[in-house]
């Protein structure tokens, strides 16, 4: 919180996020779930410029579909009630679509909710189509996990050329706040 509030004086916002992803039990979803809700209260008291950004299989999306989206829920209508947002992370391509499900099911409900799409995935640019017109806000990154060549672009310069082609599309949306 305090490196928060440092980055916050100088002009910054700052997205908060719980190191860990792909948890194996219910229990440690369910206290994953309960550390961001303590978060987010924290974030509120001490008025910080921020918001959090969770990986859905630390919330149970690798256990179980609904374990995850319970908790997506619950993140978001307490963030919603303290006037914060929820990013969804993307994780590695065997969780891309189950991820994107949390969202479109999410985002309507609560209207605060953002979510992260690789630059490097082949299914990027119709994720960025699909999505965009639900509101919120995107973040485009590049891709940080190895994957094959069948899901992924695999050269430095076809990313970049990928993340700059998405990224043009991504600040044309208006209904989408874009984040790079």
């Amino acid at each position: 919180m305090a490196v928060s509030r440092r980055l916050n004086d100088s002009g910054l916002a700052v997205s908060l996020d719980l190191v860990g992803e792909e948890v194996h039990d219910r229990n440690s979803a369910m206290r994953a779930t309960d550390e961001y809700l303590e978060c987010l209260v924290r974030v509120a008291r001490e008025r910080l410029l921020s918001n959090i950004s969770v990986k859905p299989t630390q919330l149970g999306l690798a256990i179980d579909d609904g374990l995850a989206g319970d908790a997506i829920d619950r993140l978001a209508a307490r963030a919603a009630e303290l006037g914060a947002t929820v990013t969804i992370d993307m994780e590695d391509s065997r969780y891309t679509e189950g991820t994107i499900r949390l969202f479109e099911k999410a985002q309507p409900v609560h209207g605060n909710l953002g979510i992260a799409l690789q630059a490097y995935l082949h299914r990027t640019p119709s994720d960025l189509r699909r999505l965009a017109p639900l509101g919120g806000h995107i973040r485009l990154c590049k891709g940080a996990y190895v994957e094959p060549e069948e899901v992924a672009l695999t050269t430095k310069s076809e990313v970049d050329e990928a993340y700059g082609r998405q990224g043009r599309d991504l600040m044309g949306r208006a209904q989408t706040l874009p984040a790079v």
